[in-house]
């Protein structure tokens, strides 16, 4: 028990530690991908707080795997450099309870991706997508930054508001330009201009719109000399949500698990499966990573880390490659994703009888 409890703390710390800087790498460079959208006014600020916590268990899904496989490579491979591994075996600690030793430890992370993967990341990103799905969070007055131009879509709308009040909830000083391609008068534009303006959403039928008041409306026409001028009281225009990508995430990802199980298509099939298979990949991996981190004084702890990584992402992607193919239907759902569990299964099982394989190879030679 001892034994176990060294071997388990030296494994769940590393993990750990790599996750923890993982998981930093991947929040900051979402984080700044979302600040740039918040500085262009894509977004609105006070919800990218919420919108990076309920993306972190997706996050973890991947990672934790992926830190556990390091954490056994730098753990195990520390205790062979120093040769605790050579007393260890010298105290009857064989290959085969070393490997029991690290899946005891590899269970405990496989659990917590289980836990993740089946429960807290659907739930989570449901809750993302709310969201993003809210209309006052995208494209509405909260992403607006006064003093500053904002285009939209391709560049065909561009606005600019000089200031907003405390509760930001009405502009002052609004000026709009649009382009209308209309035929024979290419590259005409509209320009709007408003003392006030603000966002309304009609509840009812779940549409925003732009309401302006005290201002006026010019169409211009590059090369004619005819202006169309119209002033207005009131002025309220439907507002395109064609351009909102706040929501990076497909439907399938937010259905729960239980969803999933009662549905019988490809796609649902395929999510299913890959969610199951996050906590095996965990276990068969572990036990790799245990052959792997053999090592010694010249070769350090490091030697075998880059092959080992690109093993990692192999069984990655084959797993994501499959996934696609169960749902484009081009392989049975049936067969899933289980053939590529056995033959990563099969390569720990021949990489740890390595030694005894080269072994009776030089004897057959001899």
């Amino acid at each position: 028990m001892i034994l176990l409890r060294y071997l388990m703390r030296e494994v769940l710390t590393t993990t750990a530690a790599v996750s923890f800087s993982l998981l930093l790498i991947v929040i900051s460079a979402r984080l700044v991908k979302f600040l740039a959208m918040a500085a262009k006014g894509q977004i609105a600020g006070d919800v990218l707080f919420w919108m990076v916590v309920y993306r972190l268990p997706s996050f973890l899904e991947l990672i934790l795997p992926l830190g556990m496989f390091i954490g056994i490579l730098l753990a195990y491979g520390r205790l062979y450099v120093d040769s605790e591994m050579t007393i260890l075996s010298a105290c009857g600690v064989s290959s085969k309870k070393l490997a029991l030793f690290t899946l005891a430890s590899s269970l405990i992370i496989s659990l917590s991706v289980g836990l993740i993967s089946l429960y807290l990341a659907p739930v989570s990103l449901n809750k993302a997508s709310l969201i993003a799905a809210d209309k006052r969070n995208s494209e509405g007055i909260n992403t607006i930054v006064e003093g500053s131009f904002k285009l939209y879509g391709d560049g065909s709308r561009v606005s600019y508001t000089r200031s907003l009040n405390d509760d930001r909830s009405e502009m002052q000083d609004v000026f709009i330009a649009t382009r209308i391609p209309e035929k024979n008068r290419e590259g005409q534009v509209q320009l709007v201009v408003a003392d006030q303006g603000g966002i309304r959403v009609d509840q009812t039928n779940d549409v925003r719109y732009l309401e302006l008041k005290n201002g006026f409306q010019y169409t211009i026409t590059p090369g004619w000399k005819d202006v169309e001028q119209t002033r207005f009281a009131t002025m309220g225009r439907i507002i395109d949500d064609s351009d909102r990508d706040l929501d990076e995430r497909s439907d399938i990802d937010t259905t729960s698990t239980f969803d999933l199980w009662q549905r019988n298509d490809s796609e649902a099939q395929a999510a299913l499966q890959w969610r199951m298979s996050l906590p095996i990949m965990v276990l068969i991996m572990s036990l790799i990573a245990l052959v792997m981190s053999r090592t010694n004084h010249r070769k350090g702890r490091y030697s075998k880390m880059l092959p080992a990584i690109l093993l990692y992402l192999s069984y990655l992607i084959i797993m994501s490659t499959v996934r696609s193919a169960i749902e484009s239907e081009k392989l049975s759902a049936d067969i899933g994703l289980w053939p590529v569990h056995l033959l990563f299964l099969s390569i720990a099982i021949f990489l740890s009888n390595w030694p005894v394989i080269a072994m009776k190879l030089k004897r057959v030679r001899a």
